[in-house]
């Protein structure tokens, strides 16, 4: 295999815990977690000359979110996240989202 192939590996693992409650039968709430862990690292020779290191760094965001729906044919979410997944950078994102169903569907209580 080449050299510049084996350059550095790294494996990473991560993880969430999600929950949502639906306090209405119309309305819901939810929070999130999630994270990445820091891996493992193998730096081959080429990547070592060519300066790269490992960065000491845990990559996190969470979410939080609220949903109504006006009926059984559509849904209104608004959400927010704060995701830390870059150093140095807290990147805090808004969401609005309007979902609506066409089609047929089965009988069904709402």
């Amino acid at each position: 295999m080449p050299e510049a192939a084996e350059a550095f590996k790294l494996h990473e693992s991560g993880w969430y815990v999600q929950g949502v409650y639906q306090f209405h039968p119309e309305w819901r709430v939810g929070l999130r977690y999630d994270q990445l862990a820091e891996g493992t690292w193998q730096a081959g020779p080429v990547a070592t000359a060519g300066g790269v290191t490992r960065p000491e760094f845990t990559p996190w965001r969470y979410s939080a979110m609220i949903d109504w729906n006006p009926s059984e044919f559509s849904r209104i979410r608004l959400q927010f996240n704060q995701d830390r997944s870059q150093i140095g950078l807290v990147d805090n994102q808004v969401f609005v989202q309007y979902v609506y169903s066409l089609g047929t569907h089965g009988v069904h209580k709402f």
